[in-house]
């Protein structure tokens, strides 16, 4: 199931990305061909535009390639941030949606209070991906695995019973020997409220750093296999899942 739903996602990606090539394409034709855009057109133009390039950065794991040798080597030291390609990505798509909401500020134009409120939101959202690309990061080393958003140093290996593939946002779950414990000792975990609704209080997002859900839980279960409890079982995937 989680196979079938990572091509299926992969696929509507896909699909966006030629609509947006396609709708880039149809503008630059017209233009060389001396047709003038109006205002409207140019706006779709760049509207749908966009969706090609945040769907580029969504679907290349770059990282899946890149880090692959570090990822099979348990003793090497293994840390994962977002690729610039990919966040360069999605400042383009949301560039292009920028402009093509600030064009409602031109004279004769009417939705000004929507192409505010997009503009906000453009705003909130670059400045995610910026802060994503710089201070989100994944160390995998023989001491442990350290992950920017616990807030803490590394959670040894030996008190890492488990990692498997979870939900339909495919974060990895890891299961813990004493939740309580780190999460007393001030490591940043999903809120009691939340807990019922996600298999475990400390999950880790793959989409941050260009790498699939099955790489990651490879990586991580080689370096259970290799520096964890001497019973620890091996990764469980999600129930359902194959």
């Amino acid at each position: 199931m989680t196979a079938l739903v990572l091509v299926l996602s992969r696929s509507i990606l896909i699909f966006f990305v030629i609509v947006g090539v396609l709708f880039v394409w149809h503008g630059i034709r017209d233009a060389s061909q001396g047709e003038s855009l109006d205002l409207d057109e140019l706006q779709v133009a760049l509207f749908y535009g966009a969706i090609a390039p945040f769907a580029l950065g969504k679907i290349l794991p770059l990282n899946d390639w890149i880090a692959r040798q570090q990822q099979r080597n348990p003793a090497a030291m293994l840390v994962l941030r977002r690729c610039t390609f990919t966040t360069c990505c999605y400042l383009a798509a949301l560039l292009m949606w920028a402009v093509a909401c600030a064009m409602e500020f031109l004279p004769n134009q009417t939705n000004r209070m929507p192409a505010t409120i997009g503009l906000i939101g453009i705003a909130i959202a670059a400045f995610a991906v910026l802060r994503t690309g710089i201070t989100t990061f994944l160390s995998l080393s023989p001491s442990g695995l350290e992950y920017s958003r616990f807030k803490r140093e590394p959670i040894p290996w030996r008190d890492i019973v488990s990692s498997r593939v979870a939900g339909t946002s495919h974060m990895i779950a890891l299961t813990l020997v004493d939740e309580e414990r780190y999460v007393r000792n001030g490591f940043r975990a999903v809120p009691h409220w939340r807990s019922v609704f996600v298999p475990s209080r400390f999950m880790v997002s793959p989409d941050s750093f260009d790498v699939s859900p099955e790489w990651l839980r490879q990586a991580i279960q080689i370096r259970l296999d290799a520096f964890g409890r001497p019973n620890s079982p091996t990764t469980v995937q999600r129930q359902g899942t194959h």
